[in-house]
């Protein structure tokens, strides 16, 4: 993963390669959004070639971030959470590249802080999903969905 500042927004943005391709994570609109009036962050999942010269939309959902590539390239995933003026159910979300489908598969406790994000992230086999759910103290515990389970109801 790589971090850097978009030097026209100024937002942290994060890159997850995977060896020829990378995700990056683009919310419309920046900034504050008012929850109480409906409003929320769509979030596109923008994957690019290795060179970063070629972008595409992969995804597009509400309140995600952290996005990360299978390595086959059919999935993504990223975790989806309550921030700048919008609460939701927080947890993770499986994505098909190929039709756009996404699912929310699995809710996790409130994020506090940061660090305490979901952060999820393909196993090397690509079939589990691991990532963290924060306990009400804010303390992350590391979670694994297995995603055979999700297939069978695809």
């Amino acid at each position: 993963m790589e971090i850097y500042k978009d030097p026209v927004t100024g937002y942290e943005i994060r890159r997850y390669a995977n060896g020829t391709e990378m995700a990056l994570m683009k919310l419309d609109p920046a900034g504050f959004v008012d929850g109480s009036k409906g409003e929320v962050h769509t979030g596109n999942i923008i994957i690019g070639d290795k060179d970063g010269r070629h972008f595409d939309v992969a995804a597009q959902s509400t309140q995600i971030l952290h996005p990360c590539i299978s390595r086959d390239h059919k999935w993504l995933c990223a975790d989806r959470i309550s921030y700048l003026g919008t609460t939701i159910q927080e947890g993770v979300v499986l994505f098909e590249r190929a039709t756009g489908k996404q699912k929310f598969i699995a809710s996790t406790g409130s994020c506090k802080t940061g660090a305490d994000h979901q952060h999820p992230s393909f196993n090397r086999k690509g079939d589990q999903i691991l990532f963290s759910n924060p306990d009400e103290n804010g303390n992350a515990q590391v979670c694994v969905i297995d995603l055979h389970q999700v297939w069978k109801d695809w």
